[in-house]
């Protein structure tokens, strides 16, 4: 009873004055709030119809000329994502082994970037030996080399991580939040999952969702967009089976930036709904990593229906 809420609250006093000043205050029973705006009355929604054509053959002919154009940006656009699929990989952690960023490519193997060479004509392979002779002769440049250039990477072609968080919520809330990322390609499956507890009622409720989408960036930036299920779970409710609420997450988006080791830069966002009640997430944070472990502070905020959850967040993430 009151050596908890007493303990609760010691903790949490460092992050509560941030949530304090740019969260408004919240009355006692805010988990309760969050069950009236997710299980209140039915929803209804009302669908559109397009409907269009063009008459005549001249619709016909653009219609296909249309179609022809897709289907080759298409085809092209596919080749290069699976050109880009086979070659990107993954550092086992952000900055491994003295490297920029996260992600990279491997350069295309040697015989397709000499094809071309191989089509000269004999004309023009004379006039090159003869160049070649000349170079041969000038002194080399004695600059540094990248370490890229030097050490080759291999790196892989999957990468995991597993991540651990706590916020303060004012009117006496905390959060603890666990997540899991799995990165294979240019596919992403990710998780993540907030335990709520309210100390003055003793309410609790646990939040989720699931999400599978597409992943990719560069050295510096790597972006994941994706959709999935969304969970509410709520531990009051005596029949198990009834304990959960299943919505849909319309939209997952993920970036992360790594300007210059040890930094990374974190922005998240999504939205959804949770049955009756929309609901909308923003999170960004800053951290920096030491070996294999990257410890960030940060804060987000999610809204369900009327009701704001947020707060200042401190966390850590592990990579495989």
């Amino acid at each position: 009873m009151l050596p908890r809420s007493v303990a609760a609250r010691t903790l949490a006093v460092g992050l509560g004055l941030l949530a304090l000043a740019l969260s408004a205050p919240a009355s006692a029973g805010r988990l309760d709030d969050v069950r009236k705006e997710t299980g209140g009355g039915s929803s209804g929604s009302s669908g559109s119809s397009g409907s269009g054509g063009s008459g005549g053959s001249g619709g016909a002919v653009a219609a296909s000329i249309g179609r022809a154009i897709g289907a080759a940006i298409g085809e092209a656009m596919a080749e290069a994502i699976a050109d880009v699929g086979r070659r990107v990989r993954y550092r086992p952690f952000p900055y491994a082994d003295h490297r920029v960023g996260f992600s990279f490519l491997l350069p295309r193997p040697v015989d397709e970037e000499l094809s071309v060479d191989d089509e000269r004509d004999d004309d023009e392979s004379d006039d090159d030996e003869s160049d070649d002779d000349e170079l041969a002769a000038e002194p080399q440049d004695p600059s540094p080399v990248p370490i890229e250039d030097v050490i080759p990477e291999r790196g892989r072609v999957w990468s995991l991580n597993l991540g651990l968080e706590g916020a303060f919520l004012p009117a006496d809330t905390v959060r603890g939040g666990f997540s899991t990322r799995v990165l294979v390609s240019l596919f992403e499956l990710n998780s993540s999952w907030s335990y709520l507890h309210e100390f003055d009622i003793r309410d609790r409720l646990v939040l989720g969702d699931i999400n599978i989408g597409f992943s990719g960036g560069s050295r510096y930036v790597h972006a994941h967009f994706g959709v999935g299920p969304s969970f509410m779970i709520d531990p009051s409710v005596p029949d198990i089976s009834a304990r959960t609420l299943v919505g849909v997450n319309y939209v997952s988006a993920r970036l992360e930036v790594f300007p210059k080791k040890p930094l990374v830069l974190k922005l998240g966002a999504d939205a959804g709904r949770l049955r009756a009640a929309d609901y909308w997430r923003l999170r960004a944070s800053l951290g920096a990593t030491i070996g294999k472990l990257e410890l960030f502070a940060g804060y987000e905020h999610l809204q369900v229906g009327a009701v704001p959850l947020g707060g200042p967040m401190v966390g850590v993430v592990v990579w495989i």
